[in-house]
């Protein structure tokens, strides 16, 4: 607390711990850890070197590695439960565990948990701690520790870890037990709080006067300037993200110590040009979504006209790429059914499907690329070749749901502009309905995952509902 100046109290427990540490072990192979961890809890549980049978609580770094032990753990233990903090990968538990329980949990998890044993577990040394890995810090190793010999309660836990599971920090340093590792664990942390201080801390000093400087800006910019409550929002969402822009493109200079009167500066003319364009009714960043996003709302409430001249704003903004844009606003004129509606929507729609032409040539050329680096990979042979074009097939995988998503809204256009050009030759009305985008199902079910995140970027972009 020395960068705050703010003195440290330590207030002891209202009761004596009753807790032990047994010495740790250090696996050389993936099957000794594993055998050692099976044996330990096989010796907790039962009365072979207790007074008693014991509970058993196992304490893992992440969900993965949970599960690979859950499943070993279960040809010693019958009562064994995973917990992961995830209702789909819970297993149901009673909080307050008899004897011979066993439950494996991931750190996170089993922070806050109310653990509660039986008082035939007390008796016999209470809960025991299996942590499988080196906690980061030795205050992280307190909390961990922690679940055991609570409120006065015996207790006691062990450190029971796979050499090559640790960081590559500690490679290079030689080591020949827990009690050396963790030593070598506390410098690290210490130079790694030393880093902090020294560098980390003023980046956020620096960042705190520049987000003053920022929002003494926009207090100035609403006082003076009287928007109406819809343009007052959007300029208040394109703002904060022309401020964010600005930040995440000045970061490497607060880490080059650059002076913070250049970065004040810099910021003031900043802001001073997205006070321009805000006073001639522009977006800073141009980013129509937070025009169309308030254009919504206003549809949602059947303010039509107001919601119609914000859709026209957006697409002022850049008309290559309002597909969105136009296609609600072609639903916006269909719902409020005025004049030369039919016309209107028509025109709209047709824009929309050219528009979002360049969307799809983007998604396109985008997967194009990732195929030929993945194929550039498979020629080349190297220990990082496998992790790179799993990462490629991750991109191709998106841009691929990309394209199946963009093929069915250019169909949704297709079969709305006939049936409206059938209404119109008729010269009948048109009762149009809306679908929220998410009710698309395409693919099976591991593919429908990956479409419906790439839905999800659309809806940001303000498409929420699709024209029946």
């Amino acid at each position: 607390m020395r960068q705050f100046g703010i003195d440290c109290l330590q207030i002891p427990t209202h009761r004596s711990k009753v807790f032990e540490e047994l010495p740790g072990i250090i696996c050389s192979s993936k099957p000794e850890w594993i055998n050692r961890i099976k044996s330990i809890v096989h010796d907790q549980v039962t009365k072979s070197t207790n007074k008693g049978r014991r509970a058993v609580l196992v304490i893992c770094e992440d969900i993965n590695t949970a599960k690979e032990l859950k499943n070993s753990l279960n040809q010693v233990c019958a009562s064994i439960v995973l917990y992961s903090g995830n209702d789909e990968n819970n297993d149901n538990f009673d909080t307050k565990l008899k004897a011979g329980s066993v439950i494996v949990a991931t750190n996170i998890a089993g922070r806050g948990t109310d653990i509660d044993i039986e008082e035939s577990v007390e008796k016999s040394g209470g809960l025991f701690v299996l942590v499988t890995f080196l906690p980061q810090n030795t205050r992280i190793e307190n909390q961990v520790f922690g679940r055991s010999a609570r409120k006065g309660q015996p207790g006691s836990a062990q450190i029971v870890l796979y050499k090559q599971s640790l960081p590559l920090c500690f490679s290079l340093h030689e080591f020949t037990d827990i009690a050396s590792l963790k030593h070598l664990r506390n410098e690290i942390e210490n130079q790694r709080i030393v880093d902090i201080e020294e560098h980390a801390f003023k980046e956020v000093q620096r960042k705190e006067e520049l987000f003053k400087q920022y929002c003494a800006f926009l207090l100035a910019i609403r006082e003076q300037h009287r928007f109406k409550e819809v343009d007052e929002h959007i300029m208040l969402e394109s703002l904060h993200e022309y401020w964010g822009m600005w930040l995440k493109m000045n970061c490497e200079k607060f880490a080059k110590n650059d002076q913070q009167k250049d970065l004040k500066q810099s910021l003031n003319s900043t802001l001073e040009t997205a006070k321009t364009k805000l006073i001639a009714r522009t977006s800073p960043c141009s980013n129509m979504s937070h025009v169309i996003k308030f254009a919504n709302e206003q549809l949602l409430d059947k303010n039509y006209d107001l919601s119609k001249e914000l859709f026209t704003r957006a697409i002022a903004i850049n008309k290559e790429w309002a597909a969105i844009a136009y296609y609600n606003r072609a639903y916006c004129s269909l719902l409020k059914r005025g004049e030369n509606y039919i016309d209107e929507a028509i025109g709209d729609l047709s824009k929309s499907q050219e528009c979002f032409t360049f969307f799809k040539e983007e998604a396109v050329l985008c997967l194009t690329l990732s195929s030929s680096m993945k194929d550039e990979i498979n020629n080349v042979h190297d220990v990082n070749s496998n992790s790179s074009e799993h990462q490629l097939n991750g991109i191709m995988s998106q841009f691929s749901s990309r394209c199946h998503i963009i093929n069915h809204f250019d169909e949704n256009i297709k079969v709305s502009l006939q049936k409206l050009r059938e209404l119109r030759k008729g010269k009948q009305g048109s009762d149009v309905e809306g679908s929220s985008i998410f009710t698309i199902a395409l693919g099976d079910e591991n593919s429908s995952k990956k479409i419906e995140t790439e839905i999800y970027i659309f809806w940001e972009m303000g498409l929420t509902e699709l024209i029946f």
